[in-house]
C-alpha cells in the first residue's frame, strides 16, 4: 500500500522544482533545417538542452528531441548506436503514457 504522506511529499518536492527542471530546455523556431534537432550544451558540469523546431514541427516532435538527446551516443557513459537509441525513443513513446499524450508521433525506425 502506497504511503500517502511519501506521495504528498515528492509531488510537493517536484512541484518545487518543475519550472526550473523545465528551463534546462531552450527551444529555437526555424522556417529552416531539419523538423527537429537538438544539442546538449554542456557547461559547468551542468546540460542544458537546445532544441530547433522548424515552423511545421508538431508537440511529438519536442518529447522525441528530449528524450533522443539521452539515448545519443554523445553521452560518455552511452555505449548504443544510432539505430539502437532511435529504437528505444520509438518503443517509450508508442508503447507507454507518452502515447496518449503525443499521438501524433511518427516513428523514426518504421519496424518495432
Amino acid at each position: 500500500m502506497a504511503d500517502e504522506n511519501n506521495i504528498d511529499n515528492l509531488k510537493r518536492s517536484w512541484f518545487g522544482i518543475e519550472s526550473e527542471f523545465f528551463k534546462m530546455f531552450k527551444i529555437f523556431l526555424s522556417a529552416y533545417g531539419t523538423k527537429c534537432s537538438f544539442y546538449p550544451n554542456r557547461s559547468n558540469y551542468m546540460i542544458n538542452f537546445y532544441i530547433w523546431l522548424r515552423d511545421d514541427a508538431q508537440i511529438s516532435n519536442i518529447g522525441e528531441a528530449i528524450l533522443t538527446s539521452y539515448f545519443q551516443k554523445d553521452f560518455e557513459s552511452c555505449v548504443l548506436t544510432w539505430s539502437e537509441s532511435e529504437s528505444c525513443v520509438d518503443f517509450i513513446l508508442m508503447s507507454s503514457a507518452f502515447k496518449k499524450l503525443l499521438p501524433n508521433f511518427q516513428p523514426t525506425i518504421l519496424n518495432l
